[in-house]
């Protein structure tokens, strides 16, 4: 939703300027989703009918690895979805999504500094369905609400 909210608000801005954005294609492509086609909207011919059928086919390039529910004094509590490791360095995407008029996405790469189980116990790597302490490198603190992601071609196989 905050792809096309940026892509409306761009367009608003400057009609006559409009042009859409790598990095919103980019954005896209990293949810899940069925492969994008023209579907029924511009028709179809009866070569291309299979296109209207995924077959269940999910596709993107990037795996969530989890929602940050809560901040407190810079130590993140995090939702895992899937496993992250000490010393990866994972992609964020923030809540608020756009920067203003210009479509710029809000988000970044940090570095997993700590993780802490809901014991207290320090881990390696996170689990997924549990809930963890994450303290990031250099001080960094993300928003809540923020979802932490890995990039499919980026992805450690421990």
């Amino acid at each position: 939703a905050r792809v096309y909210r940026a892509a409306l608000d761009c367009y608003a801005s400057d009609p006559d300027g409009y042009v859409t954005k790598q990095e919103w294609i980019d954005e896209l492509d990293a949810v899940s989703h069925r492969p994008y086609s023209k579907g029924f909207a511009f028709g179809y011919s009866a070569e291309t009918a299979g296109d209207l059928q995924t077959k269940g086919d999910r596709v993107s390039t990037c795996d969530i690895l989890g929602f940050v529910e809560e901040i407190k004094d810079g130590v993140h509590m995090v939702l895992v979805k899937n496993p992250f490791a000490v010393g990866e360095v994972v992609e964020w995407i923030g809540p608020s999504g756009v920067d203003g008029a210009q479509g710029e996405m809000i988000g970044g790469k940090v570095l997993i500094g700590g993780i802490k189980g809901e014991t207290g116990k320090d881990m390696e790597r996170s689990h997924c369905g549990t809930r963890v302490s994450v303290l990031l490198e250099n001080g960094d603190v993300l928003p809540e609400y923020a979802i932490l992601r890995k990039r499919r071609v980026d992805l450690d196989v421990r």
